[in-house]
């Protein structure tokens, strides 16, 4: 709803630096739990939106979403600069899955901010560099499912390309992973 939206950014975080790698990644994960759930509001509002005939009624629906996406991208940033500390916290000793898992919230956070080219160029590296590794497999799902929002929000030649992209992303996938359900 607008009141949890509006209420939201006042709310969020600790901004204190994290002290470890293992603190950081959960810091984000905490920050970045809620997003899923706003995504689809957001979504749910913007079919409000599409639909909506009315001047007025469409001003004010947009006005909801902006105020929605704003709460999701300050949220998701403050996820992205943790992630960026658990990196730089990151050694040889750090697990390449843990890395993958920072890697994949990153894409994640992109995404939520509705910038499929990062989370679907982060998602095409751990594809291509780590496909045995935890975490690559989903990575290359939010990947596949950027680049379909590339597509839904593009037109002409951009279409055709996104489409292009699309097709790539998922038949890679399906070579590397079969029974993918990220690939569904």
């Amino acid at each position: 709803s607008m009141e949890a939206a509006g209420d939201e950014p006042s709310a969020i975080a600790n901004t204190t630096p994290a002290k470890s790698f293992d603190e950081a990644k959960q810091r984000a994960k905490d920050l970045i739990a809620p997003l899923s759930e706003q995504i689809r509001t957001i979504v749910e509002e913007n079919r409000k939106l599409a639909s909506a005939t009315d001047a007025v009624v469409k001003s004010n629906q947009q006005r909801t979403v902006d105020t929605l996406q704003s709460a999701v991208d300050l949220r998701a940033n403050q996820a992205l600069e943790l992630l960026t500390q658990a990196v730089t916290f990151s050694n040889a000793e750090t697990p390449r899955s843990d890395l993958n898992n920072v890697r994949y919230l990153q894409a994640y956070c992109y995404f939520a901010k509705q910038r499929y080219l990062k989370a679907a160029v982060i998602g095409r590296f751990l594809m291509e560099k780590y496909p045995t590794i935890d975490w690559s497999e989903q990575a290359a799902g939010l990947m596949v499912r950027s680049y379909e929002r590339m597509f839904d929000a593009s037109t002409g030649a951009a279409r055709q390309t996104a489409l292009k992209k699309v097709v790539e992303s998922a038949t890679s996938m399906a070579e590397i992973w079969p029974d993918s359900g990220e690939t569904a």
